[in-house]
């Protein structure tokens, strides 16, 4: 029972992270532009391995969106005050979402161009 239980706490702890992270104005944005990416995939009827690959790269940019999130606040709660460190730290976390980003759109532009193209 004590798994369970350690089991259903760390489910409800990680559902409270990802809703803190949702506030974030940010993933809002790139929530939105999955919403989109999933009705322009409906609406192409897509094949299994296009939506694979959609929802791969989706995930990546989300999940790097997420953990930038919480960079950012765990340099904000150890260093207030600005430090040039501090915004290294905090440019890298971002340079990888814009990364995964970049790379998932050019993924979509390759996924989406024959429908385009119809």
């Amino acid at each position: 029972m004590r798994r369970a239980q350690n089991l259903a706490n760390s489910f409800r702890c990680a559902g409270r992270g990802l809703w803190i992270a949702g506030r974030a104005r940010n993933l809002l944005i790139m929530l939105a532009a999955f919403v989109v990416v999933v009705v322009l995939g409906a609406i192409c009827d897509l094949s299994a391995t296009s939506w694979a690959v959609l929802l791969v790269c989706a995930g990546t940019v989300l999940t790097a969106e997420v953990l930038n999130t919480s960079i950012e606040a765990l340099a904000d709660s150890v260093q207030p005050e600005y430090d040039e460190d501090i915004r290294t730290v905090k440019d890298l976390a971002a340079g990888a979402v814009l990364l995964a980003a970049g790379i998932a759109a050019v993924v979509g532009v390759i996924v989406f161009w024959p429908y385009v193209m119809d």
